[in-house]
């Protein structure tokens, strides 16, 4: 079924623009996806900044793109301080806060997470929840495998994948968090209920550089209290 959503219910005041109210076909910060009506997220990457294309996104049909400074594209760029944050936002609320309807606990640490997970996964599913389970194995929906593509999904597949889980009437979501994905904000908006850290040792230090870098991505995952 063809999803759309009007602009400004879409951005929730999250962001402003000149732009009237008009149908939004989808959103997405990939390049290769854009397709008419659809919004397009400037996302600078380690090896590419959607910065660069996106006049072209515009030629390409994109009803607006999100970026972080004036690219001198008028009334058809939304502008923010940090697209990241923007975009998980947006993805959301496109599929109507899936993560305000569960409860989350995430897992993080450079080991054990898988296991751990698991263990949750299975208490709580013999206590009488209907449980999601997102991972490096398998996601899990009610038990069910669907697929996966990484540890933590992109926001856009988080999102779609907790609306999943919801619709199914999960009420607990038991997660591995990446560093990476703690680090480029695939969670979103996501709040956990509780936080699991295993250990930390010096497996990614060609991402985040030190120990201290990767401690302090691992750390975003805690709730604030």
């Amino acid at each position: 079924m063809r999803r759309t959503m009007q602009l400004y219910a879409l951005l929730e005041e999250n962001a402003k623009t000149q732009l009237p109210d008009q149908e939004i076909t989808g959103l997405t910060d990939d390049s290769r996806k854009v397709k008419p009506g659809m919004l397009f997220a400037c996302i600078r990457g380690e090896h590419f900044d959607g910065h660069t294309v996106a006049a072209k996104m515009l030629e390409q049909g994109a009803a607006a793109v999100i970026a972080d400074h004036d690219l001198g594209l008028g009334e058809r760029q939304i502008l923010t301080a940090d697209t990241r944050a923007l975009y998980g936002k947006l993805c959301a609320a496109w599929f109507g806060h899936p993560e305000r309807k569960m409860h989350f606990i995430g897992v993080t640490g450079t080991n054990g997470k898988t296991t751990i997970t698991n263990l949750i996964k299975h208490i709580l599913m013999e206590n009488g929840h209907t449980v999601g389970l997102i991972g490096t194995i398998q996601n899990e929906i009610g038990g069910k495998a669907v697929h996966t593509d990484n540890t933590t999904p992109f926001v856009y597949d988080l999102m779609q994948l907790y609306a999943q889980m919801a619709d199914a009437g999960c009420d607990y979501v038991v997660m591995e968090v990446s560093s990476f994905g703690l680090v480029q904000q695939r969670i979103g908006d996501t709040h956990f209920d509780v936080a699991v850290f295993t250990n930390l040792t010096q497996d990614h230090l060609d991402y985040h550089g030190t120990m201290e870098n990767y401690y302090q991505a691992k750390k975003a995952a805690v709730p604030a209290v």
